[in-house]
């Protein structure tokens, strides 16, 4: 290579070396600042993400405890009605929803204004209707997806007694009963 360019000036060779060295002693440090930035970052925001999803669960404990409340505390939120209709519809909705469409022999049987079953003394306008339902299931399982779909209902039940009975077909006789409640009061 020559020494010299072609208007008589000598070439310096080492300027480009320094250039690259010069870029290196910039963007290496900088790849390492930028580096360690993202990853205080990221540590920062999953600590954050931690003590949200405490904060979260927290907040779905309280939430399952303030689910279980007193008969009392339910009253004022009950019906101050029994439409036999609406919960017949509602049940068989739950049952179609809960893949027991095919299930044969289904039968409902309502008992209005039966015997509370709760052993502490309520006030007299409340009262009870039992509802017994039965069917015949081709997997008995199905049973735990109707009762899951029954609970997820607004209407307040108390479910007494679930049998499911495995028949030689491979089939299953489910008995459910359970109780729905309204107040009996005249609302103006």
């Amino acid at each position: 290579m020559r020494k010299v360019d072609v208007f008589g000036k000598k070439q310096n060779l080492t300027r480009p070396f320094y250039l690259i060295i010069l870029i290196f002693a910039v963007v290496l440090p900088g790849y390492f600042v930028i580096q360690n930035y993202f990853t205080v970052k990221t540590e920062e925001l999953t600590k954050e993400r931690l003590n949200l999803q405490s904060q979260v669960n927290k907040l779905l404990l309280q939430s399952e405890q303030d689910v279980l409340l007193e008969i009392d505390q339910i009253i004022p939120y009950l019906p101050t009605s029994f439409s036999q209709n609406a919960v017949s519809s509602e049940l068989n909705s739950v049952r179609d929803l809960s893949g027991l469409t095919l299930a044969t022999d289904y039968a409902t049987n309502f008992v209005n204004d039966s015997v509370m079953p709760f052993d502490s003394s309520l006030p007299s306008t409340l009262k009870a209707v039992k509802i017994t339902v039965s069917m015949s299931v081709d997997d008995g399982s199905k049973t735990l997806d109707y009762l899951d779909n029954l609970m997820d209902l607004d209407t307040i039940y108390y479910i007494e007694d679930v049998s499911v009975n495995y028949l030689a077909n491979d089939n299953a006789q489910v008995v459910v009963i359970f109780y729905t409640f309204y107040n009996d009061i005249i609302v103006n």
